[in-house]
């Protein structure tokens, strides 16, 4: 009856907020509805030869296809016309969409002209094209040329959310002359998703960026106050009566590695080579089957070391090209697909205690895997995926000394990781002319001899008032192993949303059974806890004083479990403002009341925490100079003492234009009053009574280093280095002496040392050759080194030295595809 209680009162007193809220947006006045100009353009088809692409523009169908111009600044001074003029022009046949572009400018030797890597981001000029070839108002793809001639390209999905992972094969060319400079764009309709028909009518818009000028124009505005992005753009007609053929692409891969570890461990000396293949097959131009067999795992670029102390897991953006094609597809407010749980580093199985490992995969292998994604003409978008990985064996080491003392080691083989069976299932209806959707997600996990683990939730993500106003959520449930039992669970998050106009705010809520389980195929950082979130923004985005713009941002916030513990309860005030030079800055305070934490015991009772209070202020100049940089000062304390400061910045140079350095340094040092060190069966009863904690001196380095040399947009150097040094200092131990509080009693230290200093050095060299569209060679040097001491003793200059000369392991790798279009 209490728990009800307590449960009803919670739910009212966040029920007031929403009123509060609701009132508050209410009162700022209903938005307007606003709808981009009628405009539109006609594309034409080619009759004769097709164009050359080069960027000339002297094929004679840019002399015959409608030309459009009329383009409007949304920066630097909204609602005024181009200070320069742009036209663009639309041809097809039935392979593919072509696009001319000219960006005329008075004075050409003022057009910032950078390369960069593919998917990039550099101050430079550039085009880009965006297309929603649906026509369903929400998705579509976006190409982007720099007067560098370096490239990007991406998706967009829920209107105006952007992924850049996805890379697609299509052409481009540019040429700077004496009316500035102009772009030519292949686009095969292979590459785009869109529902077969006899005419066609897709959404576009063009933007255009120069950059002396810091001037952005669009050929449909979305002012700066709105919300929204494709479905307030212009209409493309005139594609009619194209055939494109379904298309089949593979991309084989093949993989030679040497690996040279340490003398003296095992595999110190291991050549490897691999073979693998990616297929997509286009069944409609609006659906598509991808298949792979062994997949590709080489990354270019290694996780970032980091430190984590806490009980959560941290989060890996994925990488592997299989994954992140039609990514789209699977995400939803709570994560119940996470691509890396398929193909993991093997551990489903602890080595048993007594056991060394000496050898291990660093990823389980991925027999085959299949998806098909699409959307068809009733706007109902899908998702199926289907992965198969194998088993995985540990070699580990038992050591047994004999009565004469001689030590026995005893190596076998111990599974890891059993026989997976993936799968994941997704479909998702829109409504109201694409502006609202709903959906509906399942996922099941098979283990060979193993619990399985299953997960399924409807989504849904409504829209009014001209997409000024959203209502979106997830209800989700799953039935998987929680403390040993089958357990189900449930999860539902619920958002009213006003995205559009001077005052904007959130209404969140959430809430998570303790038997909500879904790390198994998805990602959830906790369970058992329910949470509250309201956000309220001001913002001015016309110039006033020495600001160009400038952003108020208040949150408040609230944490408990299923207990009646409060987890968290605080709020937060940030402010942001561009300068008139084109400089930010950036100021943050927040506060967090006393409240309690029911896992940092690692399974003990429950530990009081302290009041605690921050502060972090960060100012980054403009990145127009061949010199640029931001930096931050982060600094933290609470009641009991503890303390924490952070230093940070970063600084690029531009020497030239096909050259790029960046650093980013940090350095933290922080006063912990309680780190949790390890509990205790005092009295052997087979429950932990003793709950030690320690104070927690630590110090962190992470020197951070980019160099990038573009020979031409097809063919690079990239050189990432890091070297991470962190140490860690423990003393005054003490152990938990009032379950649920913050007193401590004084405790004898731990017979091992818990002081680390712990160093790395992560280091990647890479030369990368596109020699043909989609083909890629790439020649790696890859290298890890690592130390770890119970030695806290931070000299900070003798630990990045020494990070360069510990013992590790230097990993040279050739990688060759070769994508084919049939």
């Amino acid at each position: 009856m209490k728990n009800s209680e307590y449960h009803i009162k919670t739910m009212m007193r966040w029920i007031d907020w929403f009123l509060v809220l609701t009132g508050a947006l209410l009162c700022a006045g209903p938005l307007q509805a606003h709808h981009a100009p009628e405009r539109t353009t006609t594309a034409i088809r080619i009759q004769g030869e097709i164009p050359h692409i080069d960027g000339l523009l002297d094929d004679g169908i840019w002399q015959e296809a409608p030309l459009f111009t009329g383009f409007t600044q949304r920066e630097p001074k909204e609602g005024d016309p181009a200070s320069e003029r742009t036209t663009v022009q639309f041809a097809y046949d039935d392979a593919a969409l072509y696009v001319a572009i000219v960006a005329y400018d008075r004075e050409p030797d003022k057009i910032v002209s950078r390369l960069v890597r593919r998917d990039q981001w550099t101050e430079a000029d550039w085009v880009q094209i965006a297309l929603d070839t649906h026509h369903d108002h929400q998705s579509g793809s976006w190409f982007e040329v720099n007067a560098g001639g370096s490239i990007k390209d991406g998706r967009t999905f829920n209107d105006d959310w952007s992924d850049d992972t996805w890379n697609g094969v299509w052409e481009s060319a540019h040429a700077i002359h004496a009316d500035g400079w102009s772009v030519e764009f292949r686009i095969p309709y292979h590459i785009l998703r869109f529902s077969p028909a006899d005419e066609y009518t897709w959404g576009v818009n063009v933007t255009r960026y120069i950059s002396r000028k810091k001037e952005q124009v669009n050929w449909v505005m979305v002012p700066r106050k709105e919300n929204g992005w494709i479905s307030r753009f212009a209409h493309l007609e005139g594609i009619e009566q194209i055939s494109p053929r379904r298309s089949l692409e593979f991309l084989p891969y093949s993989v030679g590695r040497s690996t040279f570890a340490p003398d003296g461990s095992v595999g110190s000396r291991e050549l490897f080579g691999n073979l693998g293949l990616d297929l997509r097959y286009g069944i409609t131009s609006g659906i598509s089957l991808n298949a792979t067999v062994n997949p590709d795992f080489g990354q270019v670029e290694a996780d970032p070391a980091q430190l984590n102390l806490s009980v959560f897991e941290t989060f890996q953006d994925e990488r592997r090209p299989f994954f992140v094609e039609g990514s789209q597809y699977f995400q939803t407010p709570i994560n119940l697909f996470y691509s890396r749980r398929v193909g993991r580093r093997p551990g489903f199985h602890s080595v048993p205690d007594g056991h060394e490992t000496v050898n291990q995969e660093d990823n389980t292998t991925i027999l085959g895997a299949l998806k098909l994604t699409g959307k068809t003409a009733s706007q109902t978008s899908f998702g199926l995926l289907n992965a198969v990985t194998s088993n995985e064996y540990a070699r580990i080491d038992s050591i047994y000394t004999r009565r004469d003392g001689e030590e026995i080691h005893q190596y076998r083989n111990f599974l890891t990781e059993p026989l997976s069976n993936f799968l994941v299932g997704r479909v998702k209806q829109d409504f109201f002319e694409g502006s609202s959707q709903i959906g509906l997600m399942a996922t099941a996990l098979s283990r060979d001899g193993a619990a399985d683990a299953y997960s399924a939730g409807v989504d849904w993500n409504m829209k009014w008032h001209d997409n000024g106003y959203s209502f979106w959520g997830h209800l989700a449930g799953s039935r998987a192993t929680v403390d040993d039992e089958r357990k189900s669970g449930f999860g539902n998050m619920a958002v009213l949303s006003k995205t559009s106009g001077w005052l904007r705010g959130d209404i969140w809520w959430e809430a998570f059974s303790r038997d909500f389980q879904v790390n198994d195929l998805g990602f959830q950082w906790r369970n058992d806890y329910y949470n509250g979130w309201l956000w309220i923004q001001l913002r001015k985005e016309e110039p006033w004083a020495l600001l160009r713009r400038s952003y108020y941002n208040f949150n408040r916030w609230g944490l408990w479990n299923f207990d009646e513990v409060t987890l968290e309860d605080g709020f937060e005030f940030n402010t942001h403002h561009e300068l008139a030079n084109y400089w930010w800055a950036h100021l943050n305070y927040y506060h967090f009341w006393r409240a309690q934490d029911d896992l940092d015991t690692r399974g003990g009772p429950l530990i009081a925490v302290p009041a605690h209070d921050g502060f972090e202020f960060e100012i980054e100049t403009s990145d127009s100079r061949m010199v640029s940089g931001w930096a931050e000062y982060e600094w933290e304390r609470d009641a009991a003492g503890s303390w924490r400061r952070e230093v940070s910045g970063g600084i690029t140079v531009r020497p030239r234009q096909n050259v790029e350095i960046s650093l980013r340094p940090r350095y933290q040092w922080n006063l912990d009053d309680a780190q949790w060190i390890e509990n205790f069966d005092a009295d052997s009863d087979g429950t932990d009574d003793q709950f030690v904690y320690g104070q927690l001196r630590g110090k962190t380095l992470d020197l951070t280093t980019r160099i990038n040399v573009l020979f031409n947009r097809d063919l690079s150097l990239e050189f990432y280095l890091q070297p991470f040094v962190t140490t860690g200092a423990y003393g005054d131990f003490k152990e938990l002496t009032a379950p649920g509080g913050y007193q401590f009693a004084s405790h004898i230290g731990p017979e091992d040392s818990p002081d680390f200093r712990n160093r790395s050095l992560q280091s990647n060299l890479v030369f990368r050759w596109e020699y043909r569209p989609g083909s890629t060679l790439y020649l790696v040097w890859s290298q890890f080194r690592d130390d770890e001491s119970e030695l806290a003793d931070f000299r900070p200059a003798r630990d990045v030295a020494r990070t360069f000369v510990d013992d590790g392991t230097n990993i040279f790798l050739v990688k060759f595809n070769y994508w084919m279009h049939l």
